[in-house]
C-alpha cells in the first residue's frame, strides 16, 4: 500500500509464521482468548492489494489465500450465527458486530474471486447483526473510551460497502458524538468508564473517536464535528 517492499516482507513473514504456528498447534485460534475475528477484518480490506505484490510468490498466495478462508470458515461457526432465522438475533456487544464484520468481508472476496457460497446462511445473519447495532447509537454496554467506538464503526464501515447510511440517516452518529462531547476532558481524552473500568483520562481511543468525528463532519456538513475533530 505504501510502495514501501519492506512492509510487505514484514507481513508476509509474520502471517506465515502465524499460519505454521496454526498448522503445529492444530487449530486456527491458537489459544483461549485468541480472537481472530478482531483482525482478519482489517486485513481483508487490504488483501486485494496486498496479495498482488511482487513480494510474495505463487505459493505464498496459495498458503495465505487458504489460511484466510479457513479463518473465515472458523469464524462462521461462532455461537453467533447459530440461528435458524435473523428474528432469533439479539443486539449484544463489540464481539458481535468484530465477527459480522469479519465474516461479511470474507464471504465478499470469495464470493467475488472464486464464485464460493460456503457462507450463504450465516451472512443474512451478519448483516442482520450489524443493522441491529445500527439501530442505537451506542453499543450495549456501557463502557467509555475504546469500547464506545467499536460498534459503530463496524456498521459504519458496513454501511459504506453495502450503500446502507441508515446510521447516519437517521442521527444516531450525531448522538454518538453528542455523547463524546459529554464525557471529553478539556484537554481531548477519552473518559472511562464502565467495562473499561474506573475513570481515567486516556488518549488511546482517539484515533477511533477522530474517525467518527470526521465522518459526521463530511456526512452532516456540519462545522461543529470539525471543532470536536480539532478539539
Amino acid at each position: 500500500l505504501s510502495g514501501q517492499e519492506v512492509w510487505g516482507r514484514m507481513f508476509r513473514e509474520e502471517f506465515l509464521f502465524f499460519i505454521d504456528l496454526a498448522h503445529e498447534v492444530g487449530d486456527w485460534c491458537l489459544s483461549q482468548g485468541t480472537h481472530l475475528y478482531f483482525w482478519i477484518y482489517r486485513m481483508l480490506t487490504a488483501w486485494d492489494v496486498m496479495e498482488e505484490g511482487e513480494v510474495l510468490s505463487d505459493a505464498d498466495r496459495l498458503k495465505m489465500t487458504n489460511a484466510i478462508y479457513n479463518i473465515i470458515r472458523w469464524t462462521s461457526n461462532l455461537s453467533h450465527f447459530r440461528f435458524d432465522s435473523v428474528d432469533e438475533i439479539v443486539q449484544q456487544q463489540n464481539h458481535q458486530s468484530f465477527a459480522a464484520l469479519s465474516l461479511f468481508l470474507g464471504d465478499r472476496y470469495f464470493r467475488k474471486y472464486y464464485g464460493l457460497t460456503d457462507f450463504d446462511k450465516q451472512v443474512p445473519l451478519a448483516h442482520r447483526i450489524l443493522e441491529l447495532h445500527g439501530r442505537a447509537y451506542k453499543p450495549n454496554d456501557n463502557a467509555g473510551t475504546g469500547y464506545v467506538w467499536l460498534t459503530p464503526g463496524h456498521v459504519m464501515k458496513h454501511g459504506f460497502m453495502t450503500g446502507d447510511l441508515s446510521y447516519l440517516e437517521s442521527g444516531n452518529l450525531a448522538r454518538l458524538l453528542d455523547s463524546a462531547v459529554l464525557t471529553i476532558d478539556s484537554r481531548g481524552d477519552d473518559c472511562s468508564y464502565g467495562d473499561v473500568g474506573a475513570y481515567r483520562a486516556s488518549r488511546s481511543s482517539r484515533p477511533s473517536g477522530l474517525q467518527a468525528a470526521s465522518v459526521a463532519a463530511w456526512f452532516y456538513n456540519d462545522g461543529r464535528y470539525r471543532w470536536l475533530y480539532d478539539w
